[in-house]
């Protein structure tokens, strides 16, 4: 039995290494064989950025100050 690792590396703003679109257009004809869903690249792309849309996210929510003190301040008034 063989394996192949292969790093998938993706930037925030989208942006994917041509080794690792080889790969993902590889595994989407994969998918697609098996499932007989001609689109199946174009789904797992997809699903790819929405992973990377939540994790900036997340980033920016992580970074924001919590409103916490400013829903005491505004009940006192």
């Amino acid at each position: 039995m063989f394996y192949d690792f292969t790093r998938i590396a993706v930037e925030t703003l989208g942006a994917v290494e041509e080794s690792t679109l080889d790969f993902l257009q590889e595994l989407g004809r994969r998918i697609a064989s098996s499932t007989a869903e001609p689109r199946s690249f174009s789904f797992l792309m997809q699903r790819l950025s929405v992973a990377v849309q939540r994790g900036n996210a997340v980033c920016v929510t992580g970074t924001a100050p919590s409103t916490s003190s400013l829903d005491n301040d505004v009940a006192l008034l």
